[in-house]
């Protein structure tokens, strides 16, 4: 009689603790809605409470809470209430979860890739909806920490970024997290990679290389845009974005390569680093026929500038600017005007120009639709 009653007891007790267990996940995951709220004081209150959760119990409530939380709310946890919490407990929950749903965004593609072959299929994209809402997490798994700190080893995140197809995320983030993690091995595995016999590893390179901001050396790169086919180098236009001044000599022989995507990247990224109006910049290359005798334009006019500085330049752009203005200040024309950088200073250019063969109003409408087009520092003025 006495073990029956200590049973049924302990089985009250036990029932009351899972019920104010309930009650406080329940509790939490109001408190993990509110922080997508648009009331302030409700994000901060929420905000407050998750930091002072049990980290077990908070993370294993927010993935559940997950799915029904927006962008807004994702943000908030990982910048706001995630760095609060037990460090070693939130890495050995990351790098499980990184893991385990890793092999969701492999099966997607999968699943993208014989959806292309077959066509359309209510399989395939029931199948696809089904793993949207894990692959969601395991993007913000990979974010949830700086350069997915949580992982321990360089060869990990490597492997796992050899066997991604995706150009964005979360390839991009691989890429970075590596050449952080060490610069000078990122870089020859990416230069490396360049020269790899699989079409697919050399699109790796150059995804790593642009996400991660590193330029191989010239003959290198230059190696590799004379062996590779046109298809795969208009894949590389975006690489060509990252380079600056200081890659000169590649964009200049790249503006004759035989894909016309990148020849276009490589003369817009030579005005941006020019300075040039597009009125100059046409004139330029007016009357180059091929990619070659555009290649011997930009190079001769970089001849003559080679030794300015990027001041020098810019100040150059502003005079220029400022006179084809004062020459057409029709509002069509500035829409045409060029994608040159400056900064405030060339204010003084305009004024000096402008003065006093315009009146007040004609003299702001000109200064505000210049500078608008230099560096989108000012609004552009009403019609």
């Amino acid at each position: 009689m006495k073990r029956l009653i200590c049973c049924i007891v302990i089985s009250v007790l036990l029932l009351h603790c899972t019920e104010v267990d309930d009650a406080d996940e329940r509790a939490l995951r109001n408190d993990i809605r509110r922080l997508g709220s648009t009331v302030r004081y409700e994000r901060q209150q929420a905000i407050a409470v998750l930091r002072q959760a049990n980290t077990a119990t908070i993370l294993r409530v927010f993935k559940q809470t997950f799915p029904m939380l927006r962008y807004e709310g994702r943000y908030a946890f990982s910048s706001k209430v995630l760095p609060h919490l037990s460090t070693e407990h939130v890495d050995t929950f990351l790098l499980k979860e990184f893991r385990a749903n890793f092999p969701i965004q492999l099966r997607i593609q999968e699943l993208q890739q014989r959806a292309q072959k077959e066509g359309e299929s209510y399989e395939l994209e029931l199948t696809y909806e089904q793993l949207t809402n894990d692959y969601e997490w395991w993007r913000w798994v990979v974010r949830a920490k700086e350069y997915m700190s949580y992982v321990q080893t360089y060869d990990e995140i490597y492997g796992m970024m050899l066997k991604l197809n995706e150009r964005g995320f979360p390839l991009s983030s691989f890429a970075r997290s590596l050449h952080q993690r060490d610069p000078k091995r990122a870089k020859d595995d990416f230069t490396k990679l360049l020269f790899h016999p699989d079409r697919q590893m050399k699109r790796h390179a150059f995804w790593a290389l642009e996400a991660a901001h590193v330029v191989p050396p010239t003959d290198v790169a230059l190696e590799f845009f004379r062996s590779a086919d046109v298809a795969l180098l208009d894949e590389t236009d975006q690489f060509v974005h990252i380079l600056q001044r200081e890659h000169l000599e590649l964009l200049l022989s790249l503006v004759a390569s035989p894909s016309k995507r990148v020849r276009n990247m490589s003369e817009y990224r030579l005005r941006r680093i020019s300075h040039l109006t597009r009125s100059e910049a046409d004139k330029l290359v007016a009357g180059a026929t091929t990619p070659s005798e555009r290649s011997k334009a930009w190079r001769s006019w970089w001849a003559k500038h080679k030794s300015d500085s990027d001041e020098a330049l810019r100040n150059r752009a502003a005079a220029a600017l400022a006179e084809e203005a004062r020459q057409n200040p029709q509002r069509t024309y500035f829409a045409s005007l060029p994608v040159t950088a400056t900064t405030l200073r060339s204010i003084p250019f305009f004024l000096r120009r402008f003065r006093p063969q315009t009146s007040i109003c004609e003299e702001l409408l000109l200064c505000n639709s210049a500078i608008w087009q230099l560096g989108g520092m000012l609004p552009q003025p009403m019609s």
